[in-house]
């Protein structure tokens, strides 16, 4: 259990296990102290004062703005304030907050300290901190609340009503590689305002009112004759305007093949409606091939992610950009240390990601000086990178011989490494004439297991 310690007539402070947290119940509360505690816990049941306090911390300057955040679990907040916070604990009884408050700091301090002048830059280096330091899926959810429709942790703060540059935000982290994204569901968007409140409804094909109606068509089978319901109505029930039969069972006598509509406003019959979304924010009427649409997914860092957050003035860091040759491909030294930087975070994170070799052979390349080895090499190199993603990282070991490496993928066979195996097949063989370029693609599944040494054992295929 917590240890009390009041600090002050406004303040209280919670003692576990050498973790300091500090309770607070007004944002005039949240003084440069603050920052000296390994974190907070909101403890007031006013909601402007919880949203001011989530916001004054979440909106501070750099990585400080991260700081574990928690809400006393006898107040009652709606989610979109929520999932900005580390979530509800039990100030009496919950003792693994402590436990939580160390692994987010003990995360965060191992990113690094960056300053921007940038704000969309910003966001995103605090977007990238706020997943690697909770080690979780950065999940949105639905919510009225939201324009769009889904409310997002974080970066819903800083882009209310501007949730069309937050998804540019998230596709810009993709882009980049630093962030693999899961399909969650496509949104459509209003053309002028970008909301998702839209009313969708059928409409006339001519003066584009919605004041139709539809009718079933009836046809009779004796005589053939199809019409409008209407004009089969009588006294006594239904009786075919045509031939004068009376019709009294659906299936035997007649059926209802398809409907017309009318419109009530300039009396057009149709048979298909056009479909109209019309925006409740602004009162536009769209067209569906003119809303926006976009992609919503669940987010988890790459290990290029994390390699840029904390590691950009690393020793390693600057050797891969001083190294990297203008093919793409890094030292095998520096292949080999992000590889096991990979095999740790699957162990910690359970993310799958891929190990793949590009292997080829000819009798005639052996014959090739080094200067025409290391060219074949590099022009192969640029192919192969052309068709890789920006967070694929690829080494060369032999002139012949290459790794790639790609993070945050459960396809054991990626498209883009099909278009590799058929198009260098197709290149090589096409181009050798007397002794066919035999090219294996080898692919593992990284695993915790995985022994990064045995990956680069290969054979020579000459001998085969």
């Amino acid at each position: 259990m917590f240890n009390v310690l009041r600090n002050s007539d406004s303040a209280k402070e919670l003692v576990y296990q050498g973790v300091r947290l500090v309770l607070v119940r007004r944002v005039t509360e949240l003084q440069q102290q603050w920052r000296d505690y390994n974190g907070l816990i909101i403890d007031t049941a006013i909601e402007h004062e919880a949203k001011a306090i989530v916001e004054a911390v979440r909106r501070a300057k750099g990585i400080e703005s991260l700081i574990p955040l928690f809400i006393n679990d006898i107040q009652d907040f709606p989610r979109e304030l929520v999932c900005h916070t580390d979530g509800f604990i039990d100030t009496q009884h919950q003792e693994n907050v402590a436990h939580k408050t160390i692994a987010i700091n003990k995360r965060l301090a191992q990113i690094m300290v960056k300053d921007s002048s940038n704000f969309d830059e910003e966001i995103k280096y605090k977007t990238l901190g706020f997943i690697y330091s909770r080690n979780q899926i950065f999940a949105p959810f639905t919510s009225r609340v939201s324009r769009i429709g889904y409310h997002f942790p974080l970066l819903s703060l800083y882009y209310k009503n501007e949730e069309k540059t937050l998804l540019k935000i998230l596709e810009s982290l993709e882009k980049q590689g630093y962030i693999a994204k899961t399909f969650r569901d496509h949104i459509h968007l209003c053309k002028s305002c970008d909301s998702n409140y839209l009313n969708f409804k059928e409409i006339c094909s001519s003066c584009k009112s919605a004041d139709i109606q539809a009718r079933d068509m009836i046809h009779h089978f004796v005589c053939a004759h199809v019409a409008p319901e209407n004009d089969f109505k009588t006294e006594d029930g239904l009786s075919c305007p045509k031939c004068d039969k009376h019709l009294r069972h659906i299936g035997i006598d007649y059926d209802k093949p398809s409907s017309i509509f009318s419109c009530n406003s300039c009396a057009n019959e149709f048979q298909n409606p056009e479909m109209q979304a019309s925006c409740f924010d602004c009162d536009t009427d769209n067209t569906l091939s003119e809303l926006l649409q976009k992609t919503i997914g669940d987010y988890s860092i790459s290990a290029h992610g994390e390699q840029w957050l904390f590691d950009m003035q690393s020793p390693l860091k600057k050797q891969i950009e001083t190294s990297e040759i203008d093919d793409g491909t890094i030292p095998i030294s520096i292949f080999k240390v992000l590889l096991k930087q990979e095999v740790k975070r699957i162990l910690t994170t359970g993310i799958t990601s891929q190990f793949v070799t590009i292997q080829y052979e000819n009798a005639q390349f052996k014959t090739l000086n080094e200067t025409m080895q290391h060219a074949l090499k590099t022009e192969i190199a640029e192919i192969i990178r052309s068709y890789l993603l920006p967070s694929d990282i690829m080494t060369v070991q032999d002139y012949n011989l290459f790794h790639i490496f790609i993070p945050d993928t459960k396809n054991p066979y990626p498209e883009r490494i099909e278009h590799i195996d058929y198009n260098l097949n197709k290149l090589l063989n096409d181009n050798i004439k007397k002794e066919k370029s035999p090219i294996t693609v080898t692919k593992t599944a990284l695993n915790s297991n995985t022994k990064i040494d045995t990956l680069f054992n290969y054979k020579d295929l000459s001998q085969c």
